[in-house]
């Protein structure tokens, strides 16, 4: 079985740069959704006990508009889950449902590539799944020529590259 997974397609991540990725990924579904055992949405939402709050400072995504999926994509989020952290496979739920359905390959789409993508690729590949970059339907607000390094930088924070 395979799903198609939209990795926080959230208003934060909404901008010149990005808009057409988010129509790129509704125009997918629209087309090929069928093509999909099972399609799921991410959304990142930050609290004062993650990681990304207590470590490094984050403060954004806490709550509100910005951490609702983007209007053009609400109509297909029915299977939404809610992380606080970089990767969706560190949600046990989300483990537990692709786990549950038979679920082997994730095809993944969304933002930022940097991040939450990028992590989610190589942790599904740890958890035993295969996963697959969409890469027509990913994006990263950070701007598309970070380095490794400048991505870990934007991530963990400057003071974790030595």
């Amino acid at each position: 079985m395979k799903i198609l997974l939209i990795i926080d397609a959230q208003n934060y991540f909404v901008g010149k740069e990005t808009l057409p990725v988010f129509k790129r990924i509704a125009e997918h579904i629209k087309e090929s959704g069928k093509d999909y055992d099972f399609l799921a949405f991410t959304r990142h939402v930050n609290n004062k006990e993650a990681p990304l709050y207590k470590i490094i400072g984050f403060d954004e995504l806490m709550g509100g508009k910005e951490t609702e999926i983007w209007d053009g994509l609400k109509e297909f989020a029915k299977n939404v889950f809610v992380k606080d952290t970089y990767s969706i496979f560190r949600l046990k739920e989300f483990v537990e449902f692709l786990e549950k359905n038979k679920i082997t390959k994730v095809y993944i789409a969304g933002f930022n590539l940097s991040a939450c993508i990028n992590t989610a690729m190589i942790d599904g590949l740890d958890c035993g799944f295969e996963t697959f970059l969409l890469k027509n339907l990913v994006g990263d607000h950070y701007g598309k020529d970070k380095t490794i390094q400048e991505s870990i930088k934007t991530n963990i924070g400057e003071d974790h590259v030595l």
